[in-house]
């Protein structure tokens, strides 16, 4: 069975010290206006957590983030598979825009 293989361990804050904590795998990641599941504004998959992240840190892509959290998953395949999951579930805004 494929799954998440490992989690950030909780909601952390967005700043580069946690950032740098992200593993170098696929996954998925959670941005965060508040650290709830209401204030969820964007889900992404990546190839590899820490780049994507470090990427959106330095560009400042989306400027209400201030809390964030990771998933590394066992397969692209299940990791597209449960980003359209946990979109549809969660409605982030900034995923349904476009």
């Amino acid at each position: 069975m494929t799954s998440i293989t490992k989690n950030s361990g909780g909601v952390l804050p967005w700043s580069d010290d946690s950032i740098e904590n992200a593993p170098a795998e696929k996954g998925l990641y959670v941005l965060r206006s508040l650290p709830t599941q209401n204030g969820i504004a964007f889900i992404g998959y990546t190839d590899n957590l820490k780049k994507e992240l470090k990427d959106k840190w330095e560009n400042r892509e989306i400027p209400e983030v201030a809390w964030f959290d990771w998933y590394t998953v066992a397969t692209k395949d299940y990791g597209e598979d449960l980003l359209k999951k946990w979109v549809e579930k969660y409605s982030p805004k900034l995923n349904l825009i476009g």
